[in-house]
């Protein structure tokens, strides 16, 4: 049911602005249904003016934290000792310990980036958060400017070796609205 809900609320996004509404509202009644609708008739009209020519993008940004560690301590070329091997070592385990501050560094400079091809923007708390997860986020796009937005994320992800952004949409705007149904109705 629930995969069902969210199919319907999906295909309707091609055809209009869609104010996601959560799974499981219930009314006893088509009457409760109606009042509920006429009573939040200016509320619904001003989220659906907010996101009309607008989509959701979520996006994760992960690392690759062995990659990370290369590249802030590369290896020495032509290194053949041991005296080689441990300075190496001694460099990668350095460069190891800065690699949460340089990924926050590149989690803010590349949400900044995407920001900027989006209205709003939002940073999320993920449900089951992942060690190579650095930031998961989502951007209202104007349905005219995704393929500029999408551009972005693509070429971040291709600038930045040890990150990737994985791109998820268009979705309709979960991030950035909800209806609030719940409470008696006459």
């Amino acid at each position: 049911m629930v995969r069902h809900h969210e199919t319907v609320i999906e295909s309707l996004l091609d055809d209009g602005a869609v104010v996601p509404m959560r799974f499981g509202s219930i009314f006893s009644t088509d009457d409760g249904l109606r009042a509920m609708l006429e009573e939040s008739a200016s509320s619904f009209t001003e989220m659906l003016d907010r996101v009309r020519g607008r989509h959701e993008w979520g996006v994760r940004i992960n690392a690759d934290r062995q990659t990370l560690v290369r590249q802030l301590a590369p290896a020495a070329s032509g290194a053949s000792g041991g005296g080689d091997y441990l300075r190496r070592r001694k460099a990668e385990m350095s460069a190891d310990a800065e690699i949460s501050t340089e990924a926050a560094r590149i989690a803010r400079d590349l949400h900044a980036e995407l920001a900027e091809h989006a209205e709003r923007s939002v940073v999320l708390q993920p449900r089951i958060p992942a060690p190579e997860t650095l930031v998961t986020t989502s951007y209202l796009v104007p349905v005219a400017r995704q393929a500029e937005f999408l551009a972005c994320a693509g070429e971040l992800g291709e600038r930045h070796p040890g990150i990737s952004v994985e791109v998820t949409g268009p979705w309709p705007a979960y991030s950035f609205i909800g209806a609030d149904v719940g409470g008696p109705r006459p």
